[in-house]
């Protein structure tokens, strides 16, 4: 089998058709950033395009490239007069047809790579915030330790294939001027925007379902002054009123606060990003456009 799969690549090398492929992964990338010029109020981040970008590539481009390449790989040995040679070799063509799908599977992944790669070069050229490769956690309180999540897991989450709720350690949503709420982010992701000049205005977060049992509470200031404590998902903020949020607290109660820390910083107009605040501490002090939240686990 491992001779057969060597061979069809062999014979790959030969033609054009990995190449029509790979097109086809930049033509599924360049149709996606034709939607973004559509005036719908939809606001870009890194996130969204990766999901219409896996829209696009799932129910239209991929069907189509992976069903011509491996037809292309089977009709080569007829239109080459090579299958009567094939025949004669002591392999059956249920063998050998195993090799061929076993090929364009490989393929497939391949092309998955090629079009995500083509999905960051994009990112970086339009300029959306949001992309972050490798999330990284602070776990200790005299230093730091990063901790790299692998690409996998990462994929997972920004396909939407992991992205309920359940299998996130807390789950934010920020209403943003304008635009007004947004799409829910988790564990360190960056909801809100750094580049719109559009200031955040209410919040709601929670914990997944996977953490120790707990709450996490949260409070926010205005030009009014701090607001109660809110909690679970319930709303922070006010919306309609054209009252940004100029800094923000949150801290952890109940079970998980003994095996975690929560981690969060806020993007200030003009300012850039602030320091992380940790378990209850003031973190903001002008205009906040944007929010990232994370849990860590506390060293042993």
């Amino acid at each position: 089998m491992v001779t057969i799969i060597k061979t069809e690549f062999m014979k790959l090398k030969r033609y054009f058709i990995v190449w029509i492929g790979v097109s086809l992964m930049l033509l599924t990338v360049l149709l996606t950033l034709f939607t973004t010029m559509a005036d719908d109020g939809m606001v870009w981040d890194y996130q969204f395009l990766f999901e219409q970008v896996v829209k696009h590539f799932v129910t239209m481009i991929f069907p189509m490239c992976i069903t011509l390449i491996s037809g292309y790989m089977i009709s080569r040995e007829y239109t080459d007069d090579t299958l009567k040679n094939i025949e004669t070799l002591p392999i059956s063509f249920r063998k050998l047809l195993a090799g061929k799908l076993i090929v364009s599977a490989i393929l497939s992944l391949f092309l998955g790579i090629v079009c995500f790669v083509f999905t960051v070069i994009a990112n970086f050229i339009m300029g959306y915030d949001g992309f972050a490769l490798f999330r990284y956690a602070y776990l200790k309180e005299n230093g730091t330790q990063v901790e790299l999540q692998n690409l996998y897991s990462y994929l997972k989450k920004q396909a939407g294939i992991l992205t309920s709720e359940v299998d996130a350690g807390i789950v934010y949503t920020v209403h943003m001027q304008t635009f007004g709420w947004q799409e829910a982010k988790m564990d360190g992701i960056v909801a809100g925007y750094t580049k719109q000049e559009k200031s955040v205005e209410a919040v709601r977060i929670q914990l997944g379902a996977y953490v120790p049992k707990g709450n996490v509470r949260y409070a926010v200031e205005t030009a009014q002054g701090q607001s109660a404590w809110r909690k679970d998902g319930e709303q922070a903020g006010s919306v309609g009123q054209k009252e940004p949020l100029l800094g923000i607290r949150i801290n952890l109660t109940g079970g998980i606060s003994d095996s975690y820390d929560i981690l969060y910083r806020v993007y200030v107009s003009a300012q850039g990003w602030t320091d992380w605040g940790k378990n209850g501490t003031y973190t903001g002090g002008g205009t906040i456009q944007a929010l990232q939240v994370k849990l860590v686990k506390k060293a042993e």
